[in-house]
């Protein structure tokens, strides 16, 4: 009888370790997923990945048949000479290599030609708006009166915000290291400060061509929609983007679902096709909806990579060929 209980017991706990072991190798197997995900494979942004290993993780793109370098067809880069220069130095001999003689007065025969292409000495230039006042003959003293875009006994130019406006916004460089440039160019301070006034300046005088992008893409028949975390001083929010192949909106807003949608207002009256990686929030809208094919890809390379499916690397071998054949029939001008 003790040994009928004591089996018994030795079951049930058999039994609860069975149950154990399913569960925690159920979480390795969760916990190695996360650790495998990275920009490759997953939604994840390429500044979350781990530092890279030795050899680079394999492209997903596929070989299309075509050479090394560029394609014919494909306009090159490489600095040619111009018909008119700004400037022209003449360098001629000034006597023969033969006999010695001066050859001031002989004539020309050939003319080789070389250009030195370079950029003109930065400088600042310094324009002095005065207003005059004059007096007429009936005793009226009269004013001139200045452009209405000097407003300051001393400003910086549309030209020079206009440059430090592009390397903020189109550059990317970092408020003051764009100042310390400006600064080494042209010789002007000109603080982090300043630099922020001049970016919010520019984008209320471009709220206008902002919403016609808005408008533009809303009637569009296809855009692709995506969002990515972005850090603001310190805080995280989300990057929104929509994008047709002639038009690109983007947003900054601390929401990443549907409030932010309403708040930006592109696909709340959208009736073309949403391309998107198939976010709940997207779903709430009217519109037809395609997933993205490139969220595919990394979603597959990352059940390729582990759980060693073969299904997946074939069917990201599917996907490729059908973007190829798309692609052809484009070139061949098939819809």
């Amino acid at each position: 009888m003790i040994l009928e209980e004591q089996n018994a017991q030795l079951r049930a706990e058999n039994g609860l370790l069975k149950a154990q072991i399913a569960e925690l190798r159920a979480r390795v197997t969760t916990l190695e997923a996360q650790l495998a995900l990275d920009s490759q494979n997953s939604s994840k942004s390429p500044s979350s990945d781990p530092p890279p290993p030795q050899t680079p993780p394999g492209s997903q793109r596929s070989a299309r048949g075509k050479k090394r370098g560029g394609q014919i067809g494909h306009r090159g880069t490489s600095l040619r000479q111009v018909a008119t220069p700004d400037n022209i130095v003449v360098h001629a001999p000034e006597g023969c290599g033969g006999c010695g003689a001066p050859l001031a007065d002989a004539p020309v025969v050939t003319t080789l030609r070389r250009q030195v292409c370079d950029v003109p000495e930065a400088r600042l230039l310094v324009t002095e708006h005065q207003v005059e006042t004059k007096v007429c003959t009936c005793g009226h003293a009269t004013p001139g009166a200045f452009p209405p875009e000097v407003r300051s006994l001393t400003q910086y130019g549309t030209r020079l915000r206009a440059t430090a406006l592009y390397l903020v916004t189109a550059q990317f460089v970092p408020y003051a290291r764009t100042a310390a440039l400006v600064h080494a160019l042209y010789g002007v301070d000109i603080s982090p400060a300043t630099l922020c006034s001049i970016v919010a300046a520019s984008a209320t005088t471009l709220a206008p061509v902002t919403e016609i992008i808005k408008t533009g893409l809303t009637a569009a028949p296809c855009v692709h929609f995506d969002e990515t975390g972005i850090s603001v001083g310190g805080t995280g929010q989300w990057v929104h983007s929509a994008s047709s192949p002639t038009l690109t909106d983007y947003a900054v807003d601390p929401k990443r679902g549907t409030a932010a949608t309403e708040a930006i207002g592109i696909l709340p009256g959208f009736g073309g096709v949403a391309v998107h990686d198939g976010w709940a929030s997207y779903r709430h809208y009217a519109c037809t909806h395609a997933l993205c094919n490139a969220h595919h890809l990394r979603e597959l390379t990352f059940v390729t990579e582990t759980t060693r499916q073969g299904w997946a690397g074939r069917l990201i071998g599917l996907l490729g060929a059908t973007y190829r054949e798309v692609d052809a029939a484009k070139a061949a001008g098939r819809t």
